[in-house]
């Protein structure tokens, strides 16, 4: 004896399916609705009319601290090649200091060193260095006057003068001038820094 499948099953059960569907889809269609409704009661516009005197002030103030920045890059960046040159100009004194035995006054590799300084220093005169904006400047005035910054002056008058007849004492003196001037350098760009950082 078998048993007969029940006629019908397979069309309730995709009828259950339909209608299971459409409930859930109108359910879903309602809860969007609600959302949207929501968004429109919660929406907020708020109009803002800039006041142009504010507006102003902070264009100058952006503008102002641009100006800082920029002129501290330039007196840095002087500074640098300054600091180059201080390098380049060390290293013929260097030479006939610690050249042993001593060159002879006469000698002409020695005359050649001084005159590689020498030039280096003119080189130097040509070079301007900006002073650093007035409220660094102000705020270590010690520091920019051994600069040679107290009357709005370049660096030349700071920098030992050696001819190619200087002895070698006088030699020695502008080798320990330059060390104390590359000190002094280090310090204004390390002045810069602190500066811009705070």
């Amino acid at each position: 004896m078998g048993v007969e499948p029940i006629s019908g099953v397979d069309n309730l059960a995709a009828v259950h399916d339909y209608t299971g569907r459409k409930a859930y889809q109108a359910a879903e269609r309602e809860q969007e609705t609600r959302r949207a409704d929501t968004l429109k009661e919660s929406s907020v516009k708020v109009s803002v009319q800039p006041n142009a005197a504010a507006m102003g002030k902070f264009g100058g103030l952006s503008e102002e601290k641009n100006d800082f920045a920029k002129s501290i890059r330039t007196t840095d960046t002087a500074l640098g090649k300054v600091s180059d040159l201080l390098d380049r100009m060390r290293a013929p004194l260097n030479t006939i200091v610690k050249n042993y035995p001593p060159f002879p006054a006469d000698s002409q590799d020695r005359k050649n060193l001084l005159m590689e300084y020498v030039s280096l220093r003119k080189e130097i005169e040509k070079l301007m260095v900006p002073p650093p904006p007035k409220p660094v400047y102000e705020n270590n005035v010690r520091l920019w006057e051994k600069l040679g910054y107290a009357d709005a002056e370049n660096l030349r008058n700071s920098f030992p003068e050696v001819t190619s007849s200087s002895s070698d004492m006088e030699v020695a003196g502008a080798l320990d001038g330059l060390d104390e001037l590359r000190a002094v350098v280090s310090d204004g760009r390390s002045e810069l820094v602190r500066s811009v950082t705070g």
